[in-house]
């Protein structure tokens, strides 16, 4: 169990460093954005972002929304052990629990690595 918190430890401290760094820098480039599930739905609830605006208040805005997506997705990330540990504890029982989040992981970190054109 240590050993898959270091892991996970590891994931998270990761992904945090480059998820702001590629919305930023890749994501919101152009209409790139818009091809990603559920983003457009996102980007709306957070405001939404005006292509007509000048090149400064859109990137002020990149950021905003990036920035919101992060705290998101660091909320999730405290969020959804308390799911899993009940159902490791009523359902499925400690080991396969953690077993299917490792896989969880690694099938997230595998798909971040191919790049669709």
């Amino acid at each position: 169990l240590a050993g898959t918190q270091l892991w996970e430890r590891f994931s998270y401290y990761g992904m945090k460093a480059l998820l702001v760094l590629y919305m930023n820098d890749g994501l919101f480039e152009e209409d790139r954005w818009q091809g990603v599930y559920g983003l457009p739905t996102l980007v709306a609830i957070y405001g939404g972002l005006d292509d007509t605006s000048p090149l400064h208040v859109r990137q002020n805005r990149v950021q905003q929304v990036s920035s919101s997506i992060y705290g998101l997705y660091t909320s999730l990330v405290y969020l959804t052990p308390i799911v899993g540990g009940l159902l490791a504890d009523r359902k499925f029982g400690q080991y396969r629990v953690v077993v299917v989040g490792g896989f969880v992981i690694i099938v997230g970190h595998v798909l971040m690595s191919f790049h669709s054109t």
